[in-house]
């Protein structure tokens, strides 16, 4: 028997998937894109301290760790994923419930902070998400926030309705349309 497709369903999916493959293949766009976000690329050499090294998990739709929000006095902040478990525990019922997700602050000489021995934490925290907007919570990792605002962007852009959005939400899947426009990705969405 054969099960038919929900488009509503797998349209945002495939969309969001999309995305990644782009960024793979596009830099320019993958660059401009993570712009609209505030990431970009620090050029530093990363040393992760022992402690978040054993439990830092990798993002297999974005494994780089090379773009992140610049935090002033040559500092950035980037989100990391890891986990606090060592091995399966079964009373966390999906993967998911094995993950953590914190914003790390780089300092200049490339090492990363500890949150717990962060003074600024709250101050970039904050910092962070004024810089990502409120369209999406899927926020492990740049290109994931990117993914996530092409796909809401091509779905605003191909209904008309950008109703659900903030004002700052909406500023930003406009500028996710112009940079599509201008590369000409968006035209098959008419």
């Amino acid at each position: 028997m054969t099960e038919k497709i929900n488009g509503e369903v797998l349209f945002p999916i495939l969309m969001h998937e999309w995305w990644h493959i782009l960024s793979e293949y596009y830099p320019d766009l993958k660059e401009a894109l993570y712009a609209v976000f505030g990431f970009k690329k620090h050029n530093l050499q990363l040393v992760i301290p022992e402690k978040l090294n054993e439990s830092l998990l990798t993002n297999p739709d974005g494994v780089s760790m090379d773009f992140a929000l610049p935090a002033g006095n040559n500092n950035w902040l980037m989100p990391m994923i890891f986990t606090d478990q060592t091995g399966f525990n079964p009373v966390k019922n999906d993967f998911m419930g094995h993950l953590k997700m914190e914003v790390y602050r780089i300092n200049s000489d490339g090492k990363l902070l500890l949150p717990e021995l962060n003074p600024n934490l709250q101050k970039d925290m904050q910092y962070f998400f004024s810089n990502i907007g409120d369209n999406t919570q899927y926020i492990i990792h740049p290109d994931e926030i990117v993914a996530d605002n092409v796909m809401l962007a091509i779905i605003a852009y191909s209904t008309g309705d950008y109703r659900n959005f903030s004002k700052d939400g909406r500023e930003k899947i406009e500028q996710v349309l112009t940079l599509l426009k201008t590369k000409n990705w968006i035209s098959t969405f008419n």
